[in-house]
């Protein structure tokens, strides 16, 4: 039989793998997120599969791997594009049987497929080759996305390990193949592995699997290095020299945080552009529209997977029946990394052996037993995913138990559905003995059967498959689920549509019905099951509170359940991980690990648009607050710039927020005399979310500060300091009824304590006023130099809010620190300079720092107040007389007044001594003694913030006396 004819050439990419198996073969097909190319999938394999079993629309099981690159390159595969060696003979038994090899060559072939059977009329070359190809040449013209368009590049997998025999009909097929397409229509790319033995990275195992591939008649044109670390120069040398390749052909993939950083990695090394180079992809006419869609999805690639490294952490708690094997649940773990980065998190997963949670564990291994539930307890969100038999499901219904009577958010796949209906009817509906006919075949209440249509005896292929639709019910209304699914009904992109018109892929993968205001929405999912909840028990359950949302298409399957009273208790009976994307998270996990997270609010509303209450559901109490900072209250200034040179911005963002409204920065500013003044408002909404307590939870504001300069012939930035705020703080926190506050803060990993002054205004636009919002805490100062007041605090001798010197508190113990180390510059400065603290505020008055500028400051002041160069104020009189000798009633005034916070406070400073004789200057003791005239001397500031030269009062109750 003659190849198909190709009248448009199809471009292949070839990955295989040397050395070992598990390299990672699929990590090239990653570079392509960036891509607005068309790809296809033709995976060879000979071996079936290993870890999870993946389901396609069509029904089709395949190795794992399809679903890897259905999850990254973002398409729809069939069962046609998995290429077994089974399937290959099957083929060529068939056509010999129909006599289509009838005078071809004789070789004699014994094949067992039923029965022996003599094949005296095929070859394995090049009958079985020639099948091999022109299945991949079928397959690869086969639409797999959106664009029903044929691909422009198909990537073939080979799997197992190049010298393997087993692969060696599959190689002389590709060597066939890549001759056949010609010159720049096929790229090899091979992934082998450098080892690291005594910190040195050898190239042996790497030369000898090129030196195999090329004995088989393949030549790669890529060599992708897999390592612990990245490649040295001279390895890669060493590589391209005995390798026959040029250095740029040898590409690094060391091991990185996460996969998803690994299509940045391959974009740095240009691998897009040896691509470009040797397939000639440059010539190909694509569509404008994909070219600007392709960048934008490289863009939220990048702004999504980067955010990652620094996000709080979600903590999930994984009961399964296979968690020895993480493979086994690999699709879970992907849906549930793409629906933490849409939420902002780190995910954290605690794989937990059902079987340790029951009750004989207890007394087989106590340990274990105890170690199990506190895992299960101390998780933010339980899920139980899919799995077949008995063994450990009395722990699945004991981790659903626990996640429905504490409101712990839950989720369940397939039989961790079935599990939440046995444990609901066991405790709520008091069917003690409720049972799933899978687990106990002849108990009395099977409130779980094996589904009519299928077979109990054959166990392959024996299951309801593929996409099939599910149908919100009535009743639905209040299901968040429902919401999430409608929220994304319309955005159709990168799958295709059903083929119904009145229906639309939804952005997770499935396909949703247009909504309209008569019919619930219809959504298609991937099943993978052959028991499901019986139907004579919906109606008991249902009276009982446990409402199913979601049925098929006859209304007698039941396919999703919701609770009403419950953060997130969702149980589905399809597999909504098999349509996740990184870039569209499924919409079950997505709402599951948001409850977990603490942000389901928010990710509803960015969702839906709407601030929808649902009954029961506590979090749901939020309020959306605009966070408003108009030009007398914004990013206002930096004071006390390392570096006079450059230009200087802040770049803010909010770490729960992977909206790009949430995040911006300032113009580029030229930095003057240690400053930085910058014309930056903003107006955006900030939804905050309420706890079971009434009380608004954190949310954090970053800014970060950065600065621009020359150093010899190239520009350098750093990164001056950040600031970190909680919001939730800000809100009502103002004194002259908007809720303005003004604030210079001392800025963290700041070298010489810069500081940034931010006006915020929190003003509520949406909820309920019934909430508390935390109290506006003290911020970090500098030896009372920054002077930071909160609106609470206000003027005056009141310090009953402070903290004591007896309080263990980190904060308080980190300001006492900086004070010490204050004083103690203070202390060591010779006689002619400027103690430390002061140094510091003349560069804030403009000065050089040797006090000229502060003696100016000085005169002014005097001037302003009224008084002559001749005259002495009322501050400069009460100064002398506390360092006269003779001075009376100091130290009486000192002794008794420790019983009373505001005597002590005037004693101690009447105590202190002048050290700042040679600039003319009060120190900071003589600051913080004079400090209340000086309050009352600037009252026409605002009450709610302090000019920079303004000491704090409240640092009077840490002062320290200098050593006698």
């Amino acid at each position: 039989m003659a190849l198909l004819p190709d009248d448009m050439k199809t471009k292949y990419l070839l990955v295989s793998g040397g050395v070992i198996s598990g390299i990672g073969k699929g990590v090239i097909g990653t570079i392509s997120p960036n891509s607005e190319l068309s790809w296809g999938i033709a995976e060879d394999r000979w071996i079936k599969r290993h870890g999870e079993c993946f389901v396609l629309d069509d029904g089709g099981e395949v190795d794992l791997d399809l679903g890897n690159y259905e999850r990254y390159l973002n398409i729809t595969l069939t069962r046609e594009h998995n290429i077994t060696t089974g399937k290959i003979y099957q083929r060529v038994i068939e056509q010999e049987r129909n006599g289509d090899y009838a005078g071809h060559t004789v070789s004699a072939v014994a094949l067992k497929i039923d029965r022996v059977i003599d094949i005296d009329q095929v070859q394995i070359v090049p009958h079985l080759t020639d099948e091999l190809q022109r299945w991949i040449q079928r397959v690869s013209k086969i639409p797999v996305d959106s664009t029903h368009e044929r691909p422009d590049v198909c990537i073939i997998e080979l799997g197992g390990t190049v010298g393997d025999i087993e692969s060696a009909p599959f190689i002389e097929a590709l060597r066939c193949l890549r001759r056949r397409a010609g010159q720049n229509n096929f790229l090899h790319c091979h992934v082998s592995l450098v080892p690291v033995i005594n910190e040195e990275q050898k190239t042996k195992p790497t030369q000898a699997a090129i030196k195999e591939v090329r004995s088989a008649g393949l030549s790669p044109d890529i060599i992708a290095c897999r390592c612990s670390h990245e490649l040295a120069k001279s390895t890669i040398d060493k590589l391209a020299m005995w390798c026959q390749v040029e250095p740029e052909q040898v590409i690094a993939v060391h091991d990185v945080p996460s996969t998803y950083h690994v299509p940045l990695l391959l974009e740095s090394q240009g691998l897009i552009q040896i691509l470009k180079g040797v397939l000639r992809l440059d010539a190909l006419s694509i569509a404008p529209s994909l070219v600007q869609s392709g960048a934008k999805t490289w863009l939220n690639w990048k702004n999504l997977t980067t955010t990652q490294d620094t996000a709080k952490t979600v903590k999930i708690c994984l009961v399964g029946k296979y968690t020895a094997l993480h493979d086994s649940y690999l699709s879970v773990r992907k849906s549930l990394e793409h629906a933490s980065m849409r939420c902002g998190r780190k995910l954290e997963i605690t794989w937990l052996e059902s079987d340790r949670l029951e009750p004989a564990m207890e007394e087989k291994s106590p340990g274990s037993f105890h170690e199990a539930w506190h895992l299960l307890c101390t998780a933010s969100g339980i899920l139980v995913p899919g799995g077949f038999g008995l063994r450990g499901t009395e722990g699945m219904v004991a981790a659903a138990n626990w996640a429905r009577k504490k409101k712990v958010p839950y989720l369940g796949i397939c039989l961790g559905m079935q599990i939440a209906v046995i444990e609901f009817c066991r405790n709520i509906c008091n069917i003690k003995d409720a049972q799933s006919e899978e687990m106990v075949e002849h108990a009395e209440h099977q409130v779980v059967i094996n589904m009519p249509e299928v077979s109990r005896l054959i166990t392959g292929a024996g299951m309801r498959l593929g996409l099939r639709n599910t149908i919100f019910q009535d009743n639905s209304g209040f299901s968040k689920l429902r919401a999430l699914y409608e929220s994304q009904a319309p955005q159709i992109h990168g799958l295709p549509a059903a083929s119904d018109p009145t229906t639309v892929a939804t952005a997770d993968g499935g396909h949703t019905s247009k909504p309209s205001s008569s019919s619930p929405p219809i959504i298609s999912e991937r099943h993978r099951h052959r028991y499901e909840v019986n139907p004579k028990y919906v109606e008991t359950m249902a009276a009982h509170g446990l409402d199913f949302i979601g049925k098929d298409e006859s209304g007698e399957r039941m396919e999703i359940i919701e609770l009403r009273d419950h953060p997130w208790f969702v149980g589905v009976q399809y597999h909504p991980e098999y349509l996740s994307r990184v870039l569209r998270p499924s919409m079950p996990y997505l709402g599951f690990v948001a409850a977990a997270a603490g942000c389901l609010d928010q990710i509803m509303v960015k969702a839906t648009g709407t601030t929808k209450k649902h009954a029961g559901f506590r979090s749901a109490s939020s309020l959306l607050l605009t966070l408003s900072v108009p030009k007398t209250r914004r990013i206002i200034d930096l004071n006390n710039v390392p570096l006079v040179s450059g230009t200087s911005y802040v770049k803010w963002h909010l770490p729960s927020s992977t909206s790009a409204e949430h995040r911006g920065h300032t113009s580029k500013e030229v930095i003057r005399e240690h400053k930085v003044a910058w014309e930056y408002d903003k107006l955006l909404p900030v939804r905050l979310t309420v706890d079971r307590n009434g009380m608004l939870q954190e949310t954090d504001i970053h800014f970060e500060v950065m600065q621009e300069y020359s150093s010899g012939a190239r520009g350098e930035r750093i990164i001056l300091g950040n600031v970190r705020l909680n919001l939730a703080e800000y809100v009502d926190a103002g004194e002259d009824g908007d809720g303005k506050i003004t604030r210079r803060y001392l800025m963290q990993d700041s070298k010489i304590n810069s500081t940034l002054k931010v006006g915020i205004i929190m003003r509520q636009t949406e909820g309920d006023r019934n909430f508390t919002a935390p109290p506006l805490k003290s911020a970090p100062v500098f030896g009372g130099i920054a002077g930071i007041m909160s609106g609470e605090q206000g003027q005056g001798d009141d310090f009953s809010h402070m903290p004591s010197m007896s309080s263990k508190t980190r904060e308080l113990g980190k300001l006492q620190d900086m004070y010490r180390r204050t004083l103690a510059a203070s202390w060591a400065a010779q006689d002619g300079e400027l103690p430390a603290d002061e140094c510091i505020e003349d560069i804030f008055a403009g000065g050089d720092g040797w006090g000229k500028a502060l003696k100016e400051s000085k005169k002014a002041a005097k001037r302003a107040s009224g008084s002559t160069e001749g005259q002495e104020s009322d501050s400069d009189r009460r100064t002398l007389k506390a360092h006269h000798p003779n001075a009376s009633g100091s130290h009486n005034k000192q002794s008794s007044s420790k019983s009373k916070a505001h005597h002590r406070t005037s004693s101690r400073s009447n105590n202190s001594s002048d050290t700042s004789g040679v600039s003319g200057r009060a120190s900071i003791e003589q600051q913080v003694q004079s400090s209340s005239t000086d309050t009352a001397a600037s009252s026409w500031r605002r009450s709610d913030e302090l000019d920079e030269l303004t000491a704090r009062e409240d640092l009077r109750s840490w002062e320290i006396s200098a050593p006698s």
